[in-house]
């Protein structure tokens, strides 16, 4: 049922809904719509007409049966707001930051950090909170060609923004986008790896109860990859976070290249509560 999977997908974003939106319209959980556009579940038949309904089309057409908004073609709505998208990317406000070298060289610890550290099984199952541009979770994606990456942030501008390049790209990884505060998330399943880099804790306004609520979502055995940029942020207190919501350090980078102050932690859920059990202590300077 891989048509009708990309067709309420496609329908759902070409009107400018969220899962969260869709899901509140036709009385259903967000996971529901989506378990639908990610193949995992299809609708009941009685769903389909209000399926149909929210979405403006007919149920000929969820099923790809007409090529009106949904056969592989990105709305012109979608089109204008990508191109839109890419050019914020390097326009004068954004750009010179974005080719300066003190961001590639951020770009480069943030995933030399994870590639140094991190064993991701192709079947991962991954967690990004903080969407910011999508690059991060762009890279995770092609990490789990049989797992599955949840990306989330509390940004509606950001969930659209990254959707909108996966199919624009052809990103054929499973990946979910939630429009969602995490604080107020909870999953029945929970992640091999969580991942919070940048300044979603910053931005969150409460870094350390985000890092308590990112370590929930990991299972027993998993790992969660924290980065901070708050030069005001005090490593014994995220460590003492962490330990008291069952979590060893693995590994931990300070890294003071190119002015920043910067942090990168890996730790892993065990059992129970443990101290640190023979962590990797880097420091990184340029």
């Amino acid at each position: 049922m891989k048509e009708i999977a990309t067709c309420i997908r496609t329908l759902r974003l070409d009107r400018q809904l969220t899962q969260a939106q869709l899901a509140n319209e036709l009385g259903v959980q967000y996971q529901t719509v989506s378990k639908w556009e990610t193949g995992v579940s299809v609708p009941d038949t009685t769903m389909l007409p209000s399926i149909a309904d929210a979405l403006g089309v007919t149920i000929d057409e969820l099923f790809g049966r007409k090529k009106n908004g949904c056969a592989n073609s990105i709305p012109e709505s979608n089109t204008a707001f990508l191109l839109q998208t890419y050019s914020q990317m390097y326009a004068p406000e954004a750009g010179p930051w974005n080719l300066s070298v003190k961001n590639k060289y951020l770009e480069y610890r943030f995933r030399d950090f994870f590639e140094t550290h991190f064993t991701v099984p192709e079947d991962s199952q991954i967690c990004n909170i903080g969407i910011g541009a999508g690059e991060w979770d762009t890279y995770l994606s092609y990490k789990v060609p049989k797992g599955s990456l949840t990306s989330i942030d509390m940004e509606d501008v950001c969930c659209r923004q990254l959707e909108q390049r996966l199919i624009c790209e052809g990103n054929p990884n499973k990946i979910t986008v939630i429009y969602a505060d995490a604080m107020t998330l909870d999953f029945k399943e929970q992640f091999d790896i969580v991942t919070m880099v940048g300044s979603t804790a910053i931005e969150s306004g409460d870094g350390l109860a985000l890092l308590a609520k990112a370590i929930s979502f990991v299972k027993v055995g998993g790992a969660i990859y924290y980065q901070s940029l708050d030069d005001k942020e005090d490593c014994n207190t995220v460590m003492l976070t962490a330990f008291q919501n069952e979590m060893s350090l693995a590994a931990f980078v300070e890294d003071n290249g190119y002015g920043f102050r910067c942090h990168y932690y890996k730790f892993e859920k065990r059992k129970r509560a443990s101290k640190n059990i023979n962590p990797i202590f880097e420091n990184a300077s340029t």
